[in-house]
């Protein structure tokens, strides 16, 4: 049962993974390779834990209602549905949200709408802030501003 499990959701996982990496194009402006390959894992990741969540689940659970000699066609059901969900969703999101954090494209929007805009924004008194000034030079280099 576990392989089979394993096997499904590796799968279906790295088909739902280059789905997402295609529907994330990297050829669309504000997208990378990077951003599309770490929404390509994330989606990957949250799928693949779903899956051996469900598996597991399914596999065990009927074993250890038997065990405690409750029906496991009528405790079953419920156990693995609200396991599922509650595990399979907080992995799903917490594991996603970090890999996007780590990996994802970032946008930022430029201060002003342009890079003049953004240096008179800088601009205190008679002089101007370099971290501010230095902010507007990165982002005009990686054509945000």
């Amino acid at each position: 049962e576990m392989r089979a499990g394993v096997l499904v959701a590796g799968l279906l996982s790295f088909m739902l993974a280059a789905i997402a990496f295609l529907w994330y194009s990297p050829m669309a402006p504000g997208h990378s390779w990077g951003g599309s390959l770490a929404f390509g894992m994330a989606i990957f990741f949250a799928q693949f834990c779903s899956s051996i969540s469900a598996s597991v689940t399914a596999s065990f659970a009927p074993l250890l209602f038997n065990r405690c000699d409750w029906n496991p066609a009528e405790w079953g059901g419920p156990f693995e549905t609200a396991f599922q969900d509650v595990v399979g969703s907080s992995v799903m999101l917490a594991g996603s949200a970090a890999i996007l954090a780590q990996f994802g494209d970032y946008v930022e929007d430029c201060p002003g709408g342009d890079v003049k805009e953004c240096v008179m924004l800088c601009q205190a008194g008679a002089s101007y802030d370099e971290k501010c000034l230095q902010h507007c030079l990165d982002l005009a280099l990686r054509g945000l501003c």
